[in-house]
C-alpha cells in the first residue's frame, strides 16, 4: 500500500492526527502487546521482544522503562506473582 506522499508529510498529518510521533505510536503498540505476552504466555522476555516487534531484548527493556515505569521482568513478577510464589493445590 502507498500513502502517495512523502515521509516527512506523513508524519506531520499523523502527529496533527493522534498528536504523537509514527515511531512512538509504533513503539507503544508494541509495548502493549508485551504486556499481553508477558501476562498471558510462559515465553521468554527475549521471545517477547521478538514477538511484539522489537529488535532485540534491551529494546523492549528501554521502550518499557520509557512506558510503563518497570522493567518486563518486573511487570510480570507483578502481574502474575514470581514463580517461586506460586503454590500447587
Amino acid at each position: 500500500m502507498r500513502a502517495h506522499m512523502s515521509p516527512r508529510t506523513l508524519e506531520r498529518r499523523f502527529r496533527a492526527e493522534t498528536g504523537d510521533s509514527l515511531s512512538n505510536w509504533i513503539a507503544r503498540r508494541r509495548v502493549e502487546r508485551a504486556q499481553i505476552l508477558l501476562e498471558e504466555s510462559n515465553l521468554t522476555v527475549t521471545q517477547v521482544a521478538h514477538a511484539s516487534g522489537f529488535g532485540s531484548t534491551e529494546s523492549l527493556r528501554r521502550h518499557f522503562q520509557t512506558h510503563i515505569g518497570t522493567s518486563p521482568r518486573s511487570y510480570r513478577d507483578t502481574f502474575r506473582g514470581s514463580t517461586s510464589k506460586v503454590r500447587h493445590v
